[in-house]
């Protein structure tokens, strides 16, 4: 971080029953001083692991667009507001509107 070098953590070991992903990413944001922001969601019925849903997809162009799969909403909420605070003009416009435009947010990521 104070070099402006930018990380992705990937969990794995998602399935075990015991993981409570909420407390994890609190620990890791106590741990590491920034809070992490998932790019992915757990799928689970009635607290049986399903599998993971992507926040994002590709388009029949190739392009990375938002997901519209049910459950990431709050996940793609939270990428927002990481990435609004990463750049001035990305703030400004997201206090404006409370939302980013998708290939902003793409953008901001990078």
């Amino acid at each position: 971080q104070e070099n402006g070098i930018k990380c992705i953590l990937a969990l794995s070991k998602m399935d075990r029953p015991f993981l409570d992903v909420d407390s994890l990413l609190s620990d890791l944001e106590t741990s590491l001083g920034m809070k992490p922001v998932p790019l992915q969601t757990v799928c689970d019925d009635g607290g049986e692991f399903q599998g993971v849903n992507s926040i994002f997809e590709l388009d029949s162009n190739g392009e990375i667009t938002k997901s519209n799969i049910e459950g990431t909403e709050a996940a793609w909420m939270e990428l927002e507001e990481a990435v609004a605070m990463t750049d001035d003009d990305l703030l400004m416009e997201y206090l404006d509107s409370s939302t980013l435009a998708p290939e902003k947010e793409i953008h901001g990521l990078q």
